[in-house]
């Protein structure tokens, strides 16, 4: 055709670029007027092409997309997915599910299954194809009844197999449509959750930085190609319809802007910060101007540039293109990539960047609009902390990290027993605070330690890190947020894991190992322990480190003889943000918890490296 429109099915074929597959099976490689190939990729939807002189000859309109079915839509709000492989493993399938919960879990309900299939699925030497989804299906079916869940899955994957260029594919905007292989060095849940994005209907991730165009060169989303991937940015989370449409800005005129990180959630933002702000140019195209957590998690940009606080990307068919970015280390930094418009860099405070926008062609009167440095926004709890909320409490989508919350007698005592950002899988951390209660919601310090070392946790000093917030939404729900150095604003929802009283539950310690603690509850008539002991690394042999990192202990057992023996468990996991990897525990021992009175116990430990014989007595 040297004139006219084509359509068909969008191809990509590395080396090759994009081509249309017709109705009669023939194929058309697309190039532009320069005779170069048409690079980005449009796999697997239905497109229209304008064809001019039997070339395409505008790069950045080149095709247009037929309405196609996407993953994100309002009405599918629940994601069936099946993952089987060859000695596949639980930890992936715990991954995946963890990962997409972190963003969308207040818009969808994602259900993982994982299983085996048998050898032939190494047969599998290209993806997509009929063979490869029509094994794992059988394979599936197959399965006994009691092995097999409830539902039928959408979206389907392979792991094993063998390809000599791809980590993966998958169908753009369409289910039953990945193979995941592993033979060219990939990682596992990061390939997976890539090829999702595409089923869930997003491109990769791009750059295009004074018309060099890369395809896959955005870090700022794990559907870049990055060892760094960096989950979802504020455009990804526009596209898969990941918001509240109160958040949404489309700004029209002159004016200042208070970005604030989408990682931030809703409930923690205050008034004036936006988070998903579209500026259209005098070009025509659509524009993102967004931010991202630099600190606090696991999917966060504090590995791509902390320089850069500010995205401008530019919005189109799923796309996410970044095309500049502003500093928050220069104040009155200017962009002018967006058509028309003048973006200055004001401040960087509280995680937030205050940005001024100026149109062309617009006289408004901007009035300054200040990032507010107070830690949390005003809330009303709905209920009033009390003695009834007594317990340990956690964050269903972050197993194995939480909250342990005693009250008594008008006062509160709360640990927060969680994993550092900043360390490897495996490691542990702890904060502390104490605080009268008397109001709906409270507010509090939140304190940590400083040199302190398992043989003289005395010699620890108290700091504090941050401030804490808590209130009650139900009698079953309630909120935590926290503000601090390290971590940056965050906020989880807390749910109930025990909440049987006792008199003898309580936060205890021994004033000769002041600096290291226990919070004990007492379940079944006394019949039962279950407590936590915060400490630290045991490094006697260590004569150079001053200091040894806080760990945290999880004790549960039963009332044998008047004693309670305890089995002592360390527990491994990740921060926050999400869980890559499903926490793990390892019985490393028996601790032993002897009576004296209803506020006083021995702590005998026989753990390795840790064994200590103190009493404790209960701080209220």
């Amino acid at each position: 055709m040297k004139n006219g429109i084509l359509i068909g099915i969008s191809r990509y074929l590395p080396g090759n670029g994009c081509y249309l597959e017709q109705e009669d099976g023939s194929n058309i490689y697309l190039t532009f007027e320069n005779e170069q190939r048409v690079d980005e990729l449009i796999m697997n939807i239905p497109v229209a092409v304008v064809i001019e002189d039997g070339k395409v000859p505008d790069k950045d309109n080149f095709w247009q997309e037929v309405p196609v079915f996407s993953a994100g839509s309002r009405n599918d709000t629940t994601k069936y997915i099946a993952m089987g492989g060859i000695n596949f493993t639980a930890p992936h399938r715990d991954a995946v599910r963890n990962f997409w919960l972190t963003f969308a879990h207040k818009f969808w309900d994602i259900r993982v299954f994982s299983f085996e299939i048998d050898e032939e699925g190494k047969d599998c030497n290209y993806m997509p194809n009929t063979y490869c989804g029509s094994d794992l299906k059988r394979s599936f079916d197959d399965l006994p009844d009691d092995v097999k869940p409830d539902w039928n899955p959408d979206y389907w994957y392979v792991y094993g197999g063998y390809h000599r260029t791809y980590c993966g594919q998958a169908i753009l905007g369409g289910r039953n449509g990945v193979s995941y292989v592993g033979n060219l060095g990939c990682g596992g849940a990061d390939v997976v959750n890539h090829e999702l994005g595409h089923n869930f209907g997003l491109h990769h991730a791009s750059t295009n930085y004074n018309g060099n165009y890369v395809e896959y060169g955005d870090g700022t989303s794990i559907m870049g190609n990055r060892k760094d991937r960096q989950g979802l940015n504020a455009v990804n989370m526009y596209h898969l319809g990941l918001y509240d449409q109160d958040e949404i800005v489309n700004v029209t005129k002159n004016t200042e802007l208070v970005i604030c990180p989408h990682e931030i959630p809703k409930e923690a933002r205050f008034s004036n910060e936006s988070v998903y702000n579209i500026i259209k140019g005098t070009d025509g195209k659509m524009y993102m101007v967004s931010t991202r957590k630099h600190r606090g998690g696991q999917h966060i940009l504090k590995n791509l540039n902390n320089n850069d606080s500010v995205w401008i990307h530019e919005m189109r068919n799923y796309r996410s293109v970044l095309v500049d970015a502003i500093s928050s280390k220069a104040d009155n930094q200017v962009s002018t990539i967006i058509p028309g418009v003048k973006l200055t860099h004001l401040e960087y405070s509280n995680e937030v960047s205050r940005v001024r926008v100026e149109f062309d062609n617009d006289t408004t009167k901007i009035e300054s609009n200040e990032i507010i440095t107070e830690p949390f926004p005003e809330k009303f709890a709905q209920i009033e902390l009390s003695e009834d909320h007594d317990g340990l409490w956690y964050d269903p989508i972050r197993n194995g990290q939480g909250l342990d919350l005693h009250i008594k007698d008008g006062k509160a005592v709360l640990s927060w027993y969680h994993y550092p950002d900043d360390k490897p899988y495996g490691t542990t951390d702890w904060i502390i605070s104490s605080f009268d209660i008397g109001e709906g919601i409270e507010k509090f310090d939140l304190w940590s330690t400083s040199g302190g070392k398992f043989e003289n946790p005395a010699s620890a000093d108290k700091v504090k890190v941050g401030e804490g917030q808590i209130y009650f939404t139900g009698p079953d729900t309630g909120i935590f947020q926290y503000r601090t150095e390290k971590f940056g604003r965050g906020h989880f929802p807390i749910s109930p894991v025990i909440r049987q009283t006792s008199p003898s539950n309580g936060a205890y310690y021994d004033p000769q190992r002041d600096g290291e603690g226990f919070t004990l509850r007492f379940l079944d008539d006394g019949e039962r322990c279950v407590g936590y002991w915060y400490t630290y690394e045991h490094r006697i042999n260590d004569p150079i480190k001053k200091y040894h990192r806080r760990r945290w202990f999880m004790l549960d057992g039963n009332l044998v003889d008047g004693k309670y023996q305890l089995k002592t468990y360390r527990v491994d996991g990740q921060f926050l943000a999400i869980n890559v990897k499903q926490p793990a525990t390892e019985e490393l021992g028996i601790s032993v918890l002897v009576p004296k009175t209803n506020r006083n116990f021995q702590f005998i430990s026989t753990v390795p490296d840790y064994n200590i014989d103190i009493e404790i007595k209960r701080l209220f």
